[in-house]
């Protein structure tokens, strides 16, 4: 499944955090995607990440991951 922004919002909305991990993995990992969309999937893939702690109890692991998601959040919304 390729990975659209909607398709990430809606595996996050259903719970399906482990899934969106790997959504945005995939893209981050694509030598073709560079720069700012790069840094936008590594901020999505810390998302998830810990959205995948929290629903197994790690809340500390869970802060780490989030924390490194807080450095990327402001490329969501630059123009």
């Amino acid at each position: 499944m390729e990975l659209t922004y909607s398709t990430f919002v809606k595996a996050i909305a259903h719970e399906k955090y482990y899934e969106a991990t790997f959504l945005c993995l995939a893209r981050w990992q694509n030598s073709a995607h560079e720069g700012k969309e790069r840094d936008i999937c590594k901020g999505f893939v810390n998302a998830a990440a810990s959205f995948v702690h929290i629903s197994r109890g790690k809340h500390d692991a869970a802060r780490k991951v989030w924390q490194i998601y807080e450095k990327y959040r402001p490329l969501i919304t630059e123009d």
